[in-house]
């Protein structure tokens, strides 16, 4: 066993199975068209938001040495959180990370 390693998967929430595979293929088609759509002014971007995020201070991390793991001290100096919004362009495999300050929708000119 090793109950330091896990794993993550999301169960879907869509309980028809029709309603989710075609959800997926029209994802899945308007990324295959993406680089056909580029020349034409259109961006494919996938965006992710990451809700807070804390920024952490260590009291003191011991580095990785040979046979030795790094060590990280329990206590911690909070110094608030973030949130970030990820925009990943599909075409050229650009990410650029943003403070979710900015409105999602003067991002985003029309979502799927």
């Amino acid at each position: 066993m090793q109950p330091h390693k896990d794993r993550y998967w999301l169960q879907s929430t869509e309980d028809d199975p029709q309603v989710l595979q075609e959800g997926i293929t029209e994802v899945c088609t308007v990324y295959e068209q993406a680089p056909t759509l580029a020349p034409k002014g259109t961006h494919t971007v996938s965006t992710d938001e990451m809700t807070g995020i804390q920024a952490l201070e260590r009291a003191v991390v011991k580095p990785m040495r040979p046979g030795d793991v790094e060590r990280v001290e329990f206590e911690y100096t909070r110094h608030g959180t973030q949130c970030l919004l990820a925009n990943f362009d599909v075409v050229t495999a650009r990410c650029s990370p943003q403070p979710s300050a900015i409105p999602e929708r003067k991002l985003i000119s029309s979502p799927i």
